[in-house]
């Protein structure tokens, strides 16, 4: 339900994030070795899948300038926890089954 928030290094409170940050901060929370990292995508997509959720219509928590709020979370070096208060999960739900139906797709609710 990721009550917490969303994990993007998109700089909107700290402006020294970077995806590099954000990657070595993942590597060291997950305790994976820069070998089997190696293979890794070159750069985080966090910020641009973030910035989709937004244009399907998900409704984070901003900043008094209009960016997306961002706060911290146990192992990141910089605030950037994208969020929508504690019900983060419930808006992606929300935002992920509204384009289904857009695109087409059936949506079966409460199924396993």
């Amino acid at each position: 339900m990721a009550e917490g928030g969303i994990a993007a290094a998109m700089a909107n409170v700290d402006a020294a994030d970077s995806w590099k940050t954000h990657f070595r901060d993942t590597m060291r929370g997950g305790k994976i070795s820069q070998q089997l990292a190696h293979g890794a995508a070159s750069r985080s997509e966090s910020p641009d899948r973030v910035r989709e959720l937004e244009q399907w219509g998900a409704l984070f928590d901003r900043t008094e300038s209009g960016d997306i709020l961002q706060r911290a979370f146990g192992g990141h070096t910089f605030k950037r926890l994208c969020h929508v208060g504690d019900r983060t999960g419930l808006e992606m739900i929300r935002t992920l089954q509204d384009r289904g139906v857009q695109q087409g797709i059936d949506v079966y609710m409460e199924c396993t």
